[in-house]
């Protein structure tokens, strides 16, 4: 019997939201909430987590000192497309740093806002991940 290889992700952006998703839907059951997957690619959101209140959570993962998503991006073979993420499709974000060790919960009127993972020194208005 023959084995095929088996193919390596290399879809980088597809892959980052993959991980994110897993490491929140980890952080959610390990904190002792139901999680559900939706099965579709095209959903508004990532994931719906059951904490007595049905949560439809939209998972994202940025770099540090980046902002929170404002819009959202996709490529087909009509070329790249852009639009701006409807804030009244989930109940709050899920934002993960790229260094996968922390998670922050916000709600959706956070989108294009930064947030910070490390205690600013400045004393300008910030969002700081606790």
């Amino acid at each position: 019997m023959t084995h095929t290889p088996i193919q390596v992700n290399t879809h980088h952006t597809k892959q980052r939201g993959d991980r994110a998703t897993a490491l929140v839907n980890y952080d959610l059951i390990s904190r002792g909430y139901f999680t559900f997957l939706p099965t579709s690619e095209n959903c508004d959101y990532d994931l719906i987590a059951d904490t007595g209140i049905l949560w439809r959570i939209q998972v994202k993962m940025v770099s540090r000192g980046n902002a929170i998503p404002s819009v959202t991006s996709w490529s087909d073979r009509s070329g790249s497309h852009r639009r701006k993420i409807d804030q009244t499709r989930f109940d709050m974000f899920a934002i993960v740093n790229e260094d996968c060790d922390r998670i922050a919960y916000c709600p959706p009127e956070m989108a294009g806002k930064v947030i910070r993972w490390e205690h600013p020194t400045s004393k300008q208005a910030y969002y700081w991940w606790a």
